[in-house]
């Protein structure tokens, strides 16, 4: 299934790219920090609409990624990442993959153009 999810994710536009979401456990860091990470959107997006809890999710990734993917897998990206300067592209990915999970666990439609 986990295999599925990374062929699903365009963003990721290289096989490099889905090696390091694997290799630095990610999703399963997303998953840890689940609970969390959903109340957080559930408290500050009101609405339940995608239009508000994109840009949120963006912002959160790009100001507290350790919250969302955990510290263990954050110390990992940052590791593989940091020398080349690359660290920061991976920001938009983690956010597409918690909005897409809250949007479908909340049932909020997502418009079809960010499907991942």
């Amino acid at each position: 299934m986990e295999d599925d999810f990374y062929e699903r994710l365009a963003f990721l536009h290289t096989e490099k790219d889905k090696d390091l979401f694997r290799d630095c456990r990610i999703l399963q860091g997303i998953a840890e920090q689940w609970t969390n990470v959903s109340n957080i959107i559930a408290i500050n997006c009101k609405t339940n609409n995608y239009s508000e809890i994109e840009p949120f999710c963006i912002q959160s990734a790009e100001e507290f990624p350790e919250k969302i993917i955990g510290n263990e897998a954050w110390e990992k990206l940052k590791k593989r990442t940091i020398l080349s300067g690359t660290t920061s592209e991976y920001f938009g990915a983690i956010a597409m993959i918690i909005v897409d999970m809250y949007c479908q666990k909340n049932n909020i439609p997502i418009p079809n153009s960010n499907i991942i």
